[in-house]
């Protein structure tokens, strides 16, 4: 992960997981005590390491579930 895509994770998880309704169902981000996240999808879950890439499919979600926060925090 980059630098900015792990402040955007701590962000989202700052007092605790993160639940955002998308079309495909309850999407949320839990964090985990070693540094790492959950991304639990519907149906099954992704486990994101901060030394590890995040993947193009997972990404499209965070990015989604970041502007939700985002436009949250702004009203």
């Amino acid at each position: 992960m980059t630098t900015k895509e792990i402040l955007g994770l701590q962000r989202l998880t700052l007092r605790g997981p993160f639940e955002c309704t998308m079309s495909i169902g309850e999407v949320r981000l839990i964090p985990q005590v070693d540094g790492s996240y959950y991304l639990m999808y519907p149906s099954y879950f992704v486990h994101l390491y901060i030394d590890k890439d995040i993947d193009s499919h997972d990404r499209y979600y965070l990015r989604y579930m970041y502007n939700e926060y985002m436009s949250c925090m702004s009203i």
